[in-house]
């Protein structure tokens, strides 16, 4: 019988593998990037056994590979990478988010300041809808859901083009819709 270190240690063993085979943490004999490597796998190890979100998992990542390790960010890869990551422990609880008001407000800058696209954009919008309606959405009961989803409703949409060249938001609706999402952001 497997006991509970033996358990932890194939996790962490297999968070390893993944991150070194799918991530962009490769092997390397340069003793302080290994250093530095090992301990981006002892935080995501972290992160995931204390069940924090998917939000929170990509956050880190995406943080660590465009502030830490200077790369450019691949939001797809990233997400990706977590799903790999999320068959390891086989919880359901890795699937589900709780969106807050904050990461709603981040998706709005980050438009604003062109880090990402109105498509994708509206891709996650209509992603966090999704999980919403099956019931894979959190909320922070101190939050307030109808501001939530009138943002989310109006990422959804802000991709929509009245000709191919042409997109029916301009980033100065953006920015108006953030400054009245958000006026406590400002």
């Amino acid at each position: 019988m497997v006991n509970d270190f033996e358990k932890k240690k194939k996790r962490y063993q297999e968070i390893e593998r993944v991150c070194r085979e799918e991530w962009c943490i490769s092997a390397t004999t340069d003793v302080s990037k290994q250093t530095q490597y090992d301990s981006y796998i002892s935080n995501i190890y972290k992160l995931l056994i204390s069940n924090e979100s998917r939000n929170e998992i990509f956050y880190y990542l995406w943080c660590l590979e465009t502030e830490q390790m200077g790369l450019i960010g691949d939001a797809t890869r990233i997400e990706g990478f977590i799903e790999k990551l999320s068959g390891i422990f086989s919880d359901p609880l890795m699937n589900r988010i709780k969106l807050k008001l904050i990461d709603l407000a981040q998706v709005f800058l980050d438009v604003i300041q062109k880090r990402i696209s109105f498509e994708e954009a509206s891709n996650w919008a209509f992603k966090m809808m999704d999980m919403d309606e099956s019931g894979s959405l959190e909320f922070d009961r101190n939050e307030n859901r109808s501001k939530i989803f009138e943002g989310l409703s109006f990422l959804s949409g802000v991709d929509l083009q009245t000709d191919p060249e042409t997109y029916l938001h301009t980033m100065y609706n953006v920015e108006m819709k953030f400054k009245f999402l958000f006026e406590k952001f400002r």
